[in-house]
């Protein structure tokens, strides 16, 4: 199995060769030392050079299906919130903060994913996760324990988004 990629230096450090992603002048893109993939691929080249080879890959595909509420292929601002909303209230009860919570997601979303809120395809999801991950515990078999868990909740909260089980009233606006 590979290893997760690390901070070195605050460079990416590309998973399927364990070496720093370097920068091109302008800081433009990058590119593995080792497997010279260019960051400027397609993302179909890229998946089939790096994203399959991450051995979390299939489990936080699956997660980053469930999350894309709407299927179009990209996690938007507006779903990780209401998906994380229907956890909390799972979790906690109906009495949970919505508007921290908006606000908890949103921010999440802009500092790590997007900006600008803009939805994120599956590459930049699987780059913020791993790190997540690797953040929460170092041992590859713990991770796939938290990935699991993030299935397991997202799964419950998409069925009662899609089943009706959840009501109006309990929906935010997003």
């Amino acid at each position: 199995m590979g290893a997760a990629p690390t901070r070195v230096d605050s460079r990416t450090v590309c998973f399927t060769q364990k070496t720093p992603l370097r920068s091109p002048p302008a800081g433009l893109g990058g590119w593995c030392t080792a497997c010279t993939v260019s960051r400027e691929q397609t993302d179909e080249d890229w998946q089939q050079s790096h994203v399959f080879k991450h051995p979390l890959a299939p489990l936080l595909r699956e997660l980053f299906d469930l999350q894309d509420l709407d299927s179009n292929g990209l996690l938007e601002e507006s779903e990780l919130i209401e998906l994380n909303i229907v956890i909390a209230t799972l979790h906690y009860g109906r009495d949970i903060d919505r508007d921290m919570l908006h606000k908890k997601y949103q921010s999440l979303f802009r500092q790590r994913l997007d900006p600008f809120g803009r939805g994120v395809g599956f590459r930049t999801f699987l780059e913020y996760m791993t790190q997540v991950l690797v953040d929460y515990d170092k041992d590859m078999a713990a991770q796939e324990m938290i990935v699991e868990q993030f299935i397991a909740e997202a799964n419950l909260a998409r069925a009662l988004l899609s089943s009706g089980a959840w009501c109006d009233s309990n929906r935010t606006s997003v």
